[in-house]
């Protein structure tokens, strides 16, 4: 039995590696292409490793401002756009996570409708323009300020968490919200 064991781990060992060897190529060829010259690479002579070595390609590109612009854009899409969800997906985990609230299962699968029925790309972009938002950052932060995979996830966490953790935070005297960012999260 032992021996079957080991068996199939050695080969889901080499099995691993050659998925690993698969999906690292493509990222050393990329880096080899960018410490080459222009004209070796647009010979067809990079492979691997790079030829005529250089950092003339990261000059360009670094010396670039619409780089640095385009970059701070995606930090500021992410770091918002990760903040706004994860407050408005607490807000609602947290209440649909406790027993108390009498209507959570009716909201849930309301949220569960949402989930498989998802609305196309025409209609987002209808609201979107509604909104006035086109040609804003705010019109990539808004469609996803809140996921139902993300609402699940984190009322599943709220509700595998022992309940005298929130009966402890009231006997301290601490409301709802205090409960929620202090104590839960």
């Amino acid at each position: 039995m032992k021996i079957k064991g080991s068996l199939f781990d050695g080969f889901n060992y080499i099995f691993l590696t050659l998925v690993g060897c698969l999906m690292v190529f493509p990222l050393l060829h990329v880096l080899a292409k960018s410490f080459s010259s222009s004209q070796a690479i647009n010979a067809g002579k990079v492979k691997l490793i790079p030829v005529d070595w250089t950092l003339t390609n990261y000059h360009v590109i670094l010396g670039d401002s619409s780089i640095w612009r385009a970059f701070m854009v995606s930090v500021f899409i992410t770091v918002v756009g990760t903040l706004i969800n994860l407050i408005l997906t607490a807000s609602l985990a947290y209440p649909l996570s406790r027993p108390e609230y009498s209507m959570r299962k009716v909201v849930l699968i309301f949220i569960l409708i949402t989930m498989i029925f998802q609305a196309p790309l025409i209609p987002n972009y209808m609201v979107i323009k509604n909104l006035h938002l086109i040609d804003s950052l705010w019109a990539l932060i808004i469609p996803s300020a809140i996921s139902a995979y993300n609402l699940f996830i984190m009322r599943s966490f709220f509700v595998a968490l022992p309940s005298e953790l929130i009966d402890s935070a009231r006997i301290d005297g601490a409301g709802e919200l205090r409960t929620m960012w202090s104590v839960i999260l």
